[in-house]
């Protein structure tokens, strides 16, 4: 019971964990320090597509499996879907944002005729 409450404790304190449901994991929780979004930026056309994902790590660099979330900064420029798959709707720029916690990190996509 006390290891229990000294992870969540040192977990709140760190911000961003992911737990495992691994029996073979040794810790109860890894610290989440990164995510990037690929590709950085793209053009596509109106209508079109591009697919973006998400690469999380944690204290070690190594890559950890989350969930994400997906978002865009204009959504009369397109939407996104929750899996990371952008589509235009009109010509212009708009920011595609993945967040998991307090971590973000955004892509530049320019919309063509």
């Amino acid at each position: 019971m006390r290891r229990w409450t000294i992870a969540l404790t040192v977990a709140g304190l760190a911000g961003l964990y992911a737990c495992s449901d691994s029996p073979l994991e040794t810790s109860c929780c890894r610290v989440l320090t990164s995510i990037e979004v690929s590709p950085p930026s793209g053009t596509v056309p109106v209508n079109g597509t591009l697919q973006f994902t998400a690469t999380i790590r944690d204290e070690n660099d190594e890559v950890v499996a989350t969930e994400v979330s997906w978002a865009v900064s204009s959504s009369a420029q397109g939407s996104v879907s929750p899996t990371g798959l952008f589509t235009a709707s009109s010509e212009g720029t708009v920011y595609v944002r993945s967040t998991v916690g307090v971590l973000a990190d955004s892509a530049l996509v320019t919309i063509t005729p």
